[in-house]
């Protein structure tokens, strides 16, 4: 499916995600010469941002975007699902400096260097849990 008009990544950087549903979201409603009116965002290039210009921004939804926590087989395969948790069970609590570390398990890092696969890593796979699969 292709955007009529124009580009779903508003902000041109690489991908198109929230940041640039918040600038549709934003513009949503509004038509030219109104302030809100953001031309990017006007898909149909119809001077109106309205369903249209959603329907065509949703069908590129997560483009460009990497899907988190796909972290098997190797380097995933389009799906969050048991094969990931395997994975991801395989390396909990690991550090770093662990003979079990996974550094694609550890969707939280942190600053320091007493990096751990922990809840706070547990908790984004929980989130991303059957993304990509049909259920």
């Amino acid at each position: 499916d292709v955007v009529p008009f124009g580009n779903a990544d508003f902000n041109f950087d690489g991908k198109v995600d929230l940041a640039d549903y918040s600038m549709l979201a934003s513009a949503f409603g509004s038509q030219s010469p109104e302030p809100e009116y953001l031309p990017v965002c006007d898909l149909y290039l119809d001077t109106k941002i309205d369903m249209e210009d959603l329907q065509a921004f949703m069908a590129h939804w997560l483009e460009g975007t990497e899907l988190l926590c796909d972290i098997a087989p190797n380097s995933g395969d389009g799906k969050v699902d048991l094969i990931d948790f395997s994975v991801f069970s395989q390396t909990w609590m690991a550090t770093h400096t662990d003979g079990n570390w996974n550094a694609d398990a550890d969707f939280v890092p942190t600053d320091s260097s007493e990096n751990i696969i922990d809840l706070e890593d547990l908790q984004v796979l929980a989130e991303n849990w059957l993304t990509g699969t049909s259920l």
